[in-house]
């Protein structure tokens, strides 16, 4: 079984998150309240798993000093109208302060970064 998620992913290999720094809204509602709250996804063999354990989040300021704390909540499971059940690491962060954030999720020995402007 394949599971999906609808809207944009960001990724590769065993790490892929949804991609809410390009969704307008979502990036405006992260810069208002100073964080966001998202869906990471650990892949084993093309379908999403809890197996490889939870993604460790970490952010650093890029235009300046800081860190931001993230962090990614226990194994999620929803199911849709037609029946069709969806998994996720539920995944936050939340950023001190407004300026330009370099985002980087691991999970073994796989890393993915973004760069946002909050």
């Amino acid at each position: 079984m394949r599971e999906t998620h609808e809207g944009p992913v960001f990724g590769q290999g065993a790490l892929w998150v949804g991609a809410w720094w390009t969704d307008k809204p979502a990036l405006k509602q992260a810069r208002e309240i100073g964080g966001m709250k998202y869906p990471s996804f650990t892949i084993r063999e093309g379908n999403v798993t809890d197996e490889l354990g939870p993604p460790r989040v970490q952010a650093e300021r890029v235009d300046g000093k800081g860190e931001a704390s993230g962090s990614t909540g226990g194994y999620a499971k929803a199911v849709d109208d037609a029946g069709k059940t969806f998994h996720w690491w539920p995944t936050a962060i939340s950023f001190p302060s407004p300026g330009c954030w370099q985002v980087t999720e691991t999970v073994g020995r796989t890393s993915i970064t973004y760069v946002v402007w909050i």
